[in-house]
């Protein structure tokens, strides 16, 4: 009796176990679609902005003659876009919090776009680059 009981025990403990890492096993990280460049026009509202975004080569591709040319691209800013600075080199940096007033011509940012629409940011980086001396 007493091993049967360990035995259904066991039983449920190891299937339990095998689903649960089956449905895990889709999940992931999810991947950001992001572009960055460098302003090129802000609206006078400053609810969208025009970006001169370079495009890149193909990993493995042979490089072309002439590089190719940059492409302007527009997007919206609403009340959910998320706008910061960032600042430092890659193992310490900085973000802080910033308006979407702080998007200027010239300026460099980073834009992750809305899931499933590509004109809308969802996150704007803006490069704060040092002054130099």
């Amino acid at each position: 009796m007493f091993g049967c009981r360990l035995l259904t025990t066991l039983g449920i403990i190891v299937g339990l176990t095998a689903f649960a890492s089956t449905a895990d096993a889709g999940g992931g990280k999810k991947k950001l679609h992001a572009a960055h460049g460098r302003v090129t026009d802000v609206a006078s509202d400053g609810s969208t902005f025009t970006m001169e975004v370079r495009p890149h080569q193909k990993k493995n591709a042979p490089a072309p003659a002439t590089p190719p040319a940059p492409v302007e691209k527009k997007f919206k800013v609403d009340k959910d876009t998320k706008v910061e600075f960032v600042s430092g080199k890659k193992g310490e940096r900085e973000f802080t919090p910033a308006a979407v007033s702080d998007i200027q011509k010239g300026s460099h940012i980073i834009v992750v776009f809305r899931s499933g629409q590509a004109d809308v940011a969802d996150k704007v980086v803006i490069a704060k680059h040092k002054k130099k001396t």
